[in-house]
């Protein structure tokens, strides 16, 4: 029996086990319990973070069933843990993948969340009526909520944003608006809408097949950041990109770890004359020096001899 099944079979008995605990305490007092006891139990088994499951359980009676007026459950009591980085294609995973793929199923929700960074939800939730194919822009304007089956008019932080698309996958949905027949850009095999599953599994099918590093569709937002950085985006660049609220979310998708600031230092040269040690060899000219810095550069009087 799989360890999901067996810790189902806890969760369901313990359940059972606090409903007869409760029984004729008052309605928030039995949620408050149960909640704790089922994400104890859930922390156990499968060593997560209990605060999510507890975040997600409160506020789900607060705002969908009205059971409570508010959430006991605050932010500035989440206890802080170690994030695990998603796994992630560099650029050589990044160019394998896009080839294996194409012509496949899927291909366009790969290629929109590799180049444009997109959720999966927002791919999901993406019409052709979005897509300015004259200017080369996709307009993010909604997203879908899979866990609740419906589609939601804004996407996540509700705010409606831009993505300039990069030429290849300009010209790829150029071609592709010819032959759609679903008002949706990104489709399932036989069906006129994303669904996620199929997308997921085949995702991870064509990771294995192709021979790169296999992810998941959050996984390739991460990749996305590892493309446009190496393309020369700063932070700031990808916090617009991924539409996100704050820069210390950003800071998880940023995986160069100061590779790129090395790449940096080794260009950074005010005088004709380099150090002794070799510098000059092998350095990359990612940074070409401007003509202005040029000339105030040889304007700079030699330094005596």
């Amino acid at each position: 029996m799989s360890r999901w099944a067996t810790g189902a079979r806890k969760l369901s008995a313990l359940i059972v086990m606090v409903r007869i605990e409760t029984k004729g305490l008052p309605i928030p007092v039995k949620i408050a319990r149960i909640g704790a006891f089922i994400c104890l139990t859930l922390f156990r088994i499968f060593t997560g973070n209990p605060y999510n499951v507890l975040h997600k359980m409160f506020g789900d009676a607060v705002e969908l069933y009205e059971l409570l007026p508010r959430s006991p459950v605050i932010r500035k009591l989440r206890p802080k843990l170690p994030i695990k980085e998603s796994a992630y294609l560099e650029i050589e995973g990044v160019i394998s993948l896009l080839q294996f793929v194409e012509g496949k199923p899927y291909q366009n929700a790969i290629w929109l969340q590799l180049f444009a960074g997109m959720r999966v939800g927002e791919v999901q939730a993406l019409r052709w009526e979005d897509v300015d194919l004259k200017n080369g822009i996709v307009h993010v304007r909604r997203t879908y909520l899979r866990k609740e089956k419906r589609f939601q008019d804004h996407p996540k932080g509700k705010k409606w944003h831009r993505v300039k698309m990069p030429p290849e996958l300009w010209e790829l949905l150029k071609v592709e608006a010819k032959k759609a027949r679903s008002e949706f850009v990104a489709t399932s095999t036989g069906s006129s809408f994303l669904g996620y599953r199929s997308y997921a599994k085949a995702l991870q099918r064509y990771c294995h097949q192709a021979g790169v590093r296999v992810i998941t569709t959050h996984g390739l937002r991460h990749s996305t950041s590892e493309l446009y950085m190496a393309h020369g985006a700063t932070r700031d660049d990808l916090r617009i990109l991924f539409a996100h609220s704050s820069s210390s979310v950003t800071d998880r998708y940023v995986h160069d770890q100061g590779r790129r600031l090395d790449e940096v230092a080794n260009n950074v040269v005010l005088f004709q004359r380099r150090a002794a040690s070799g510098s000059e060899k092998n350095v990359p000219e990612m940074f070409p020096i401007s003509n202005s810095a040029q000339s105030a550069i040889k304007s700079v009087p030699a330094a005596n001899q």
